[in-house]
């Protein structure tokens, strides 16, 4: 049948270390991941919070999982702290919860307010940090290890991310029946557009 390309693109946005999506590379040579990778940095602002939990801002634009840090020109609702990192929970392009871990905010599972706090209260997002792409390779599409660098110096299977960059990683010796490009993200936000390209 000779060499079939196969492409594979995907989108996304992330606030937490994930993978888009895996491709199926068996019996085929090699593999070439192409990203454009955006610093979404979703903008600081007031918001309100209620005893359901449930905060406010209108079209806050953020992600499960991102990580803030909150203010108050007054007092901050009871439950929640200046100068402390939380993570946040989505609901809705309006609507978001808190919690105190990031393992928490992606199980659902948010800080109890129990008063509204007075004054002005402020919402301000981690800058990106901790951002890199690697690849991985993976027999059985479940556990997935990171692929090799082959030499001191080759830059093509990972990549730190400090801003918007373009990014090109391949394999071109593939030994595995799966591979997929890993975000790694400490803090702050980024949209992903990713073409994948198996030959």
């Amino acid at each position: 049948m000779g060499n079939v390309s196969i492409d594979v693109a995907v989108t996304g946005e992330i606030a937490a270390s994930a993978a888009l999506t895996s491709v199926e590379v068996s019996k085929k040579k090699s593999y070439g991941v192409v990203a454009a990778i955006t610093n979404v940095a979703p903008a600081a602002g007031a918001f309100t919070a209620a005893v359901t939990d449930i905060c406010t801002k209108a079209t806050h634009g953020y992600k499960t999982g991102l990580k803030v840090q909150l203010t108050s020109t007054t007092t901050l609702p009871a439950g929640v702290s200046t100068a402390t990192d939380y993570w946040v929970i989505y609901l809705s392009a309006n609507t978001f919860s808190l919690a105190s871990t990031l393992l928490l905010a992606q199980a659902g599972t948010a800080i109890d307010i129990t008063d509204t706090g007075t004054g002005t209260h402020t919402i301000t997002p981690t800058a990106v940090a901790g951002a890199s792409v690697k690849l991985q390779g993976s027999m059985d599409n479940v556990t997935f290890v990171d692929l090799p660098i082959k030499a001191t110096g080759d830059a093509t299977k990972s990549l730190a991310i400090t801003a918007t960059v373009n990014a090109l990683l391949y394999e071109s010796d593939v030994c595995v029946n799966y591979i997929r490009a890993y975000y790694t993200l400490t803090a702050g936000q980024l949209s992903i557009s990713q073409i994948s390209r198996v030959i």
